[in-house]
């Protein structure tokens, strides 16, 4: 490097964005209803762990928390789902 010169820092890594479509207190009903919704809906679906130890059920990987929005509102609207709260998903 150049004298005085710093290196650049790293890139955030891009954020994902997720429909939370479900919390639920057991594993197996969650795996249940992530079944049922990604049938419904054609989007991808994963069980999280929460920090409480419930387990919830995240729809879709969406690039931009706008784009998540838009479709956990078409979600919402064609009754396809009860709950639909955009949230960061891990990657």
């Amino acid at each position: 490097p150049a004298a005085g010169g710093s290196a650049a820092a790293p890139a955030a890594p891009p954020q994902h964005f997720g429909i939370e479509a479900g919390t639920f207190m057991t594993e197996d009903r969650a795996k249940e209803e992530k079944d049922k919704l990604t049938a419904a809906t054609k989007l991808d679906g994963k069980v999280e762990t929460t920090a409480t130890g419930d387990f919830r059920v995240v729809l879709g990987d969406f690039g931009s928390k706008k784009a998540a929005l838009k479709k956990a509102a078409e979600l919402a609207a064609g009754g396809q789902t009860r709950e639909a709260n955009v949230v960061p998903i891990k990657m």
